[in-house]
């Protein structure tokens, strides 16, 4: 479940005729536009529901949510919300140009357009790879179920390992239930690979897995939940988890960090990197839709969605708020203190010193391996959003924007196809593309950027 440019342009054209022409069209750019944002380059589209002029198609796209790209960039996939599906890509890391090679779905309720089929993907949501990249783990919020796959290192192929489904609202076909899964929509795999954590949005809850980076095999470990309004199943609680949605990780395997949106707040977790065990922190709310629990508020967490750690620095997504919140973050302790927000120009309540166009309604952010640049995927302005980032006080300054040329707010200086409705935005790791699911067009867009090869550390948030 979780593995994460210097100067951004364009330069890959996924959907050309041939891989050689899209390596012609690469070595022509990439001087030339060395200054500029990233560059619209196409889109891939549902073959059945897909919206847009896109140039490839493929199944299992319908109602596109996430898109993850394989640690050695091989390899592409894409979940279908609408589908309940899984759609496998192949990948050329130096051009970035993909090839569809198939799809698994929900026994129940998929297309039947794949030709594979398990239980536990009826409305997948979020995928990520194992740290070695041997293993696939799927969320599913109708389901509430989390799905393992094995994967074929060599062609990216995902086979059905058999799937943990809530106790109470999974359907019940799952070789193991548990608590805190009720309408699971995202999860965290520790760097270790020992460890597997998973938001309970229904339940209010942290479900905790003890992961065999051998096997893939996933175990039980309890789980966590809100105070106020868990299930009251768990055998620990803590404030801030109210529809608990994201959670990200620190490098070093020792903190866990949640957003919540029904308390407004970034909850804060200690890791025993031997047992897996979490112990509640504290937290820190939204100043006016927080809970009001926590030992500190602050602007621009209202409906916190998504997180991103960069360095010293959180950046959380704040749906209602329609803005991104920094927080720096004590490496020693995992402490958070304040740091400021940038809100939508239109939309946003207007406190943060910085506003910037297409932050309407943010769900997820993604940062390039230098720390220099920041993405925001934003449903209600249909936008990619880019941000310049202060490498010593992780400020943000808008850099841009690409909306959609249907549906997009017409504010940026770029539309194009395939952006209705982002959900989530995912970086390669060369530094060289940009891909955003896109639920609205039941599509993936690409956009190109041309920078030194460099290492992300993982992905999503």
């Amino acid at each position: 479940m979780a593995l994460r440019l210097v100067r951004l342009v364009g330069v890959v054209v996924l959907v050309a005729a041939t891989a050689l022409s899209i390596s012609a069209a690469i070595g022509k750019q990439k001087a030339k536009h060395r200054l500029r944002a990233p560059v619209y380059r196409g889109c891939v589209m549902d073959s059945a529901s897909g919206h847009d002029a896109c140039g490839l198609t493929a199944a299992g796209l319908g109602g596109a949510i996430d898109v993850t790209i394989s640690e050695d960039g091989r390899s592409l996939y894409t979940v279908g919300r609408a589908d309940s599906a899984i759609t496998t890509f192949t990948r050329d890391p130096g051009t970035g140009a993909i090839a569809p090679v198939g799809c698994v779905d929900d026994n129940d309720t998929g297309p039947a357009a794949c030709g594979q089929s398990t239980n536990g993907l009826d409305g997948t949501f979020y995928l990520e790879l194992s740290p070695d990249g041997r293993f696939a783990y799927a969320s599913s919020n109708r389901d509430s179920a989390i799905v393992t796959f094995s994967r074929n290192t060599s062609t990216g192929a995902l086979t059905p390992l058999g799937c943990v489904d809530d106790n109470d609202t999974g359907p019940d076909t799952c070789a193991q239930s548990v608590d805190g899964l009720d309408t699971t929509e995202s999860f965290v795999i520790s760097p270790d690979g020992t460890s597997l954590y998973a938001p309970g949005l229904g339940d209010d809850a942290i479900a905790m897995f003890k992961r065999d980076p051998s096997s893939g095999a996933l175990t039980p470990q309890g789980c966590i939940d809100d105070n106020d309004t868990g299930p009251e199943n768990c055998a620990q609680t803590a404030d801030g988890l109210h529809s608990v949605y994201f959670l990200e990780m620190s490098d070093d395997g020792r903190f866990l960090y949640s957003a919540s949106t029904g308390d407004s707040a970034v909850a804060i977790f200690q890791r025993d990197p031997a047992t897996g065990g979490l112990t509640p922190r504290g937290c820190v709310d939204d100043i006016e839709l927080g809970a009001d629990t926590c030992g500190q508020s602050m602007e621009g967490l209202g409906g916190a969605r998504s997180l991103k750690l960069e360095g010293r620095f959180l950046y959380v997504a704040g749906r209602e708020d329609d803005s991104l919140a920094t927080l720096l973050r004590n490496p020693v302790t995992g402490a958070l203190t304040p740091r400021g927000c940038v809100d939508d120009n239109d939309t946003g309540p207007d406190r943060c010193r910085r506003t910037s166009n297409g932050m309407d309604t943010p769900r997820s952010i993604d940062v390039t391996e230098d720390g220099r640049w920041l993405y925001v995927a934003a449903t209600g302005d249909d936008a990619l959003v880019r941000f310049r980032r202060d490498l010593r006080t992780g400020k943000l300054f808008p850099a841009g924007c690409i909306d959609d040329n249907d549906s997009g707010i017409d504010r940026c200086a770029q539309s194009a196809d395939g952006l209705d409705d982002p959900y989530y935005v995912e970086l390669s790791e060369d530094g060289r593309t940009g891909y955003v699911a896109a639920q609205g067009d039941s599509s993936a867009a690409i956009f190109s950027r041309t920078m030194p090869r460099e290492r992300k550390r993982h992905r999503k948030g």
